[in-house]
């Protein structure tokens, strides 16, 4: 009989003496890494679903009236050769003043054909935020063009919604530093569950423990089914969580996807990868054996002896 044999063994003959207990454990602990893995879940589409709605972000590039054709084709090849933009386009007065009648023909039909209406709508370049700049540099790499930008000869302005990409900066950070918190206490709750319940097996072995103590057994043989019933409770809780959170993604996936205002988001979310799942199980199972040896580690010194006698 192999080791790791006796040892789930052993797990198994305890959990039958002791049910109500490891199954009231075992579904607080479920409870706990779903509510982990949810966070984690959410806090990885919260920043996709922002990502896709900040795409459309654009800077614009206002000319002075005066302004040369060589200025605007200078600005519009420093944009075009930054890696954090995409799509530069040259709008020049006809084009904007034409874009621009035909956003208010229904608000404000009296000023579609105002013939002064194009001194009001300079010439501008307009380049759209590079799909690949991450998240958290968006707002730095904005920042760093207007800064540049606005050192070129006849520019007037530069805009890119200031208030709107701050605002979604502070969004995206503040759902990351939720999600540490709360991720944080959950890790800290399970890690004293799962201690507490080897603590009461081993309570309950203790005469057994007494035994092996006083025949010279050594310390990793008597930890070593505690040890392996924290990792045992740290992985079933941890797969049974990830089972939990799967089945509310995909039913929340599927109720965005028929309705046209969230389809686009919906098609955007996605759950966590192979190797997320892999990482998340093999963490629980460490913290559930990391656990467990808190609770043991006293085991061999002539605890369980005294506690006998």
């Amino acid at each position: 009989m192999t080791t790791a044999l006796r040892l789930l063994l052993e797990v198994g003959q305890n959990w039958r003496r002791h049910a109500g207990l490891l199954l009231t454990t075992l579904i607080v602990l479920t409870a706990g890494f779903a509510t982990l893995l949810c966070l984690a879940v959410g806090a990885q589409n919260i920043a996709r679903v922002l990502t896709l709605w900040g795409e459309s972000n654009q800077i614009s590039v206002f000319f002075a009236d005066d302004v040369t054709t060589d200025k605007i084709s200078a600005v519009a090849k420093w944009l075009g050769d930054s890696e954090s933009f995409s799509k530069t386009e040259i709008v020049d007065t006809e084009k904007a003043v034409a874009a621009f009648r035909k956003q208010i023909e229904k608000t404000a039909p009296d000023l579609v054909n105002d013939p002064d209406l194009a001194k009001f709508v300079p010439t501008s370049v307009q380049a759209t935020l590079a799909p690949g700049v991450p998240t958290g540099r968006q707002l730095q790499a904005l920042q760093g063009a207007e800064r540049a930008l606005s050192q070129f000869a006849g520019v007037s302005s530069v805009s890119y919604g200031q208030d709107w990409i701050r605002e979604y900066a502070d969004a995206v950070h503040g759902v990351q530093s939720l999600g540490f918190i709360l991720g944080g206490m959950a890790l800290v709750a399970a890690t004293l569950i799962m201690g507490h319940t080897v603590s009461r097996s081993v309570q309950n072995r203790r005469q057994e423990v007494a035994v092996l103590e006083l025949v010279g057994a050594t310390s990793a043989y008597i930890r070593a089914p505690f040890l392996t019933e924290g990792a045992v409770l740290g992985f079933a809780s941890t797969l049974l969580g990830l089972v939990i959170v799967r089945g509310l993604f995909s039913i929340v996936q599927t109720a965005m996807q028929t309705n046209p205002s969230f389809a686009s988001v919906a098609a955007v979310m996605e759950f966590l990868s192979p190797l997320g799942c892999a990482i998340a199980l093999v963490a629980g199972t460490g913290l559930g054996a990391l656990s467990a040896w808190l609770s043991v580690r006293q085991i061999n010194s002539g605890w369980a002896a005294s506690e006998t006698n």
